[in-house]
């Protein structure tokens, strides 16, 4: 799994973190992209790149979401599990 670290930007006075993330949605897989605010601008940082301490605060934020969500390779429904994986199982125990 890769491991993400976002893009900070200014945005309304404020240095935000865009990031993505995989979402189950009635059994189909969805890619977001949320956007979290991180700090308020300060005057002394007046260049494009952000400041240190704030890409420390996203990659802080990240490392929760990176450690956290790992992808599915697929959605499987209760069904599917019952037919493909769950019932095989229970006949091949049974004839043991």
């Amino acid at each position: 799994m890769r491991r993400q670290r976002g893009t900070i930007y200014k945005r309304n006075g404020w240095w935000v973190l865009r990031y993505r993330e995989t979402l189950n949605q009635d059994g189909e897989l969805k890619i977001t992209q949320p956007a979290r605010q991180l700090a308020p601008l300060d005057p002394k940082y007046r260049g494009k790149k952000p400041p240190a301490s704030v890409r420390q605060l996203g990659d802080e934020f990240l490392a929760q979401i990176n450690h956290s969500q790992q992808e599915p390779l697929q959605v499987v429904t209760l069904r599917n599990f019952m037919e493909s994986v769950f019932l095989p199982f229970v006949k091949v125990i049974s004839i043991l």
